[in-house]
């Protein structure tokens, strides 16, 4: 059950870093390899391979899909 701990803690800060934001502000559900689609038991650096990009990339799909808020609110950045 490490092993998940340490891969859900490397998906946090990959979001965390991706929307400039502090650590705490960002929650990671609790999870286990039965929810998540695709997934297949492996070592926690295999994992994090695997999944970190895909963290990266939905961060990337939220922030697109917030850029339209952002901009008829004269915000800078979402990042």
């Amino acid at each position: 059950m490490e092993v998940l701990k340490w891969v859900k803690d490397m998906h946090t800060k990959v979001a965390a870093t991706a929307f400039n934001i502090p650590l705490s502000s960002v929650t990671c559900t609790q999870w286990t390899l039965a929810k998540l689609p695709n997934a297949s038991p492996t070592a926690a650096s295999a994992s994090s391979d695997m999944y970190g990009p895909a963290v990266l990339d939905d961060v990337n799909h939220i922030i697109a899909k917030l850029e339209p808020v952002t901009s008829k609110h004269n915000f800078n950045t979402i990042r």
